[in-house]
């Protein structure tokens, strides 16, 4: 199994989504703030607590950064996870 890195960088205007830190999507519309919602990891909530497009896979970790990185931060930050994975 490979496993891959997706990374969402946002703020009120944009959004930018990276896979294995490679930028594949930039938005115009950013997403509320975390602490004015609920959010749900590996699945959609439509209404009340149905749940729906569940996530089939593992999520290993999860991270959240109240910081700013660039694209080069962010390929850093995929490039240093495949090190750590390849040692085991």
């Amino acid at each position: 199994q490979k496993w891959h890195m997706v990374t969402i960088s946002s703020n009120s205007t944009a959004t930018k989504i990276y896979l294995d830190g490679v930028l594949g999507y930039t938005g115009s519309a950013g997403i509320v703030p975390i602490k004015d919602t609920n959010y749900f990891i590996g699945a959609y909530q439509k209404v009340g607590n149905t749940f729906l497009q569940n996530f089939k896979g593992y999520i290993a970790d999860f991270r959240i950064y109240h910081s700013v990185f660039s694209d080069t931060d962010i390929m850093r930050l995929y490039q240093s996870s495949v090190s750590i994975d390849k040692k085991g």
